[in-house]
């Protein structure tokens, strides 16, 4: 077997008869381009020794092969190994293991049966019944019925694993429950019993726990968009009167009332810079959208923001009547609320004439993205007329590398990234920040363990379920802590919040909590004061 073609597999080993702990065992298995993970495990049991996994259909329908390789949820057949090298093959987590790589799914079907997730009606049609079914709601139905029960979602659900673990802090038993043993019924309206399955949505099974981090759209076969679904659900919930939780409802009321989801403290950004903010020879001009913890909160990211822009050549246009985008309340199901925020907002921004709008805060710009073009389009016909950018993916992708402005000073710090769930899955931003650290003279970048998993703060679970949140945010602070850095950086201002309190409180605040944007502007002020 030549060394290039050497393929060294560590397998999870675990025969609760006869051995005391789990342990991994190390195979050599020949390579070849197009191997799947199902072949690798089908050479070790047929050349070494038996190992315990399940498969069946071997071609991505049937969900039974699921398992966790290299630390993420696969379905073994359909996941290739793409080159020769060492892989760790374990079984999917948050599940008890039976042996070897096959978990118990038995805790899991008995909760589904809780749901009743069969059609309920009082009474069967005794002829031909013609169903008055929405199109839309009959293609979710129907594209949601396809789950592959595969529970890949649950094994990669930071929501799903605190509910494992510790039980009495949550029962959310991860988003496969909802799109294929709830969803489906609340979209059939054939379905007598959508009353009895909001209860048992708000109170069984805790749809308040999911942090709508999309870590299960990324592993879903069938790239359902869960966290929208989610979002749908708890609407349901919202109607029935039920929801939202009492956390909720303060940024929400908030909201209503002052057009901004916090209290004023002190005084904010867009009072303390003018409406407009002109560069000599400008070479693009773009509107800046702060968002509520920006402009109330961390107004120091808002200035670092400015500071970017303008040494950069970029003229600033900053709406003094802008308003919260809606987004603390369309994640906990409001959808009223965010649909008059979304109306509001573009009516501001168009008004100015300019296309490009700038801001900060992931969790705005998905709400932009993804909410404002339905609500907008639903109201008037047609989308807003308007391109949102985070600031980094401006620098980066639309200024461009090449022309950014790099006099930069020095920056001597050890730091590591935290990738805001929105910003990455949501809106496909990852690598503009990291090309932006490592511009930055003196810092030195190391990548943190699990640095793409959820820190605890989003989908309202900051606000509703703090348990469930501080559990979720231990995991990324010790994660911070384990990289042995001086700063982790981000660029989210919820994710900077949660993230300092949760290293606050579990490690002292040891390590330094950073906005990227801050940095750099940081970084073009002690180029001026050399």
């Amino acid at each position: 077997m030549s060394e290039e073609q050497k393929l060294t597999v560590k397998v999870f080993r675990y025969n609760p008869e006869v051995d005391e702990k789990p342990y991994y065992a190390t195979y050599e298995v020949p390579w070849r381009e197009g191997m799947t993970v199902l072949e690798v495990l089908r050479y070790i049991y047929e050349n070494y020794e038996p190992i315990a996994f399940r498969f069946h259909c071997r071609s991505g329908v049937c969900g039974a092969c699921g398992v966790m390789l290299n630390g993420q949820p696969v379905l073994a057949c359909r996941t290739y190994v793409d080159k020769p090298g060492e892989i760790v093959i374990e079984p999917l987590k948050n599940f008890n293991v039976i042996k070897d790589l096959v978990i118990d799914r038995r805790p899991a079907l008995e909760q589904t049966i809780k749901l009743e997730p069969w059609l309920i009606r009082s009474q069967k049609p005794s002829d031909f019944e013609k169903i008055v079914w929405p199109l839309e709601e009959r293609e979710k139905f129907y594209l949601l019925a396809t789950c592959r029960e595969c529970y890949l979602c649950r094994a990669a659900c930071p929501a799903a694993e605190v509910g494992f673990r510790k039980p009495e802090l949550t029962k959310y038993p991860g988003p496969k429950f909802y799109i294929r043993d709830l969803a489906t019924r609340f979209f059939d309206p054939r379905d007598e019993a959508k009353d009895l399955r909001v209860v048992k949505l708000k109170d069984d099974i805790d749809a308040y726990a999911c942090t709508t981090c999309r870590k299960c759209w990324e592993v879903c076969p069938r790239e359902f968009e869960i966290p929208e679904i989610i979002e749908e659900l708890r609407n349901f919930i919202a109607k029935a009167g039920l929801g939202p939780l009492e956390g909720h409802k303060v940024f929400a009321n908030f909201i209503t009332k002052t057009g901004r989801a916090v209290e004023r403290q002190t005084t904010p950004l867009i009072e303390q810079v003018p409406e407009v903010i002109d560069v000599p020879n400008p070479v693009d001009e773009v509107l800046f959208f702060t968002g509520c913890l920006i402009d109330y909160r961390l107004q120091k990211v808002g200035f670092g923001i400015i500071e970017a822009l303008k040494r950069n050549n970029v003229r600033i246009i900053i709406p003094k009547d802008q308003q919260c985008c809606g987004s603390p309340a369309i994640r906990s199901g409001l959808f009223d609320v965010g649909r008059a925020q979304a109306l509001k907002n573009t009516e501001i921004f168009e008004r100015y004439g300019v296309e490009k709008v700038i801001m900060g805060c992931p969790g705005c710009l998905l709400t932009w993205k993804i909410n404002f073009p339905r609500f907008v389009s639903e109201a008037r016909g047609y989308p807003p007329r308007l391109e949102v950018y985070e600031i980094t993916e401006y620098l980066v992708n639309v200024l461009g590398l090449d022309r950014l402005n790099k006099n930069f000073g020095r920056i001597d710090m050890t730091v590591t990234y935290h990738d805001s769930c929105h910003l990455r899955r949501g809106c496909g931003v990852w690598r503009e920040p990291r090309e932006l650290i490592n511009i930055i003279p003196g810092l030195k970048f190391k990548e943190m363990n699990e640095y793409d998993v959820c820190c605890g703060s989003g989908g309202g679970v900051r606000a509703g379920r703090r348990p469930v949140s501080v559990e979720i945010g231990k995991r990324k602070a010790d994660n911070i802590i384990a990289a042995n850095v001086e700063g982790v950086i981000m660029e989210c201002p919820f994710c900077y919040i949660q993230i300092r309190d949760m290293l606050q409180q579990f490690y002292g605040g040891k390590v330094k909590v950073l906005y990227l944007i801050d940095l750099i502007a940081e970084a073009y002020r002690r180029a001026e004061s050399k």
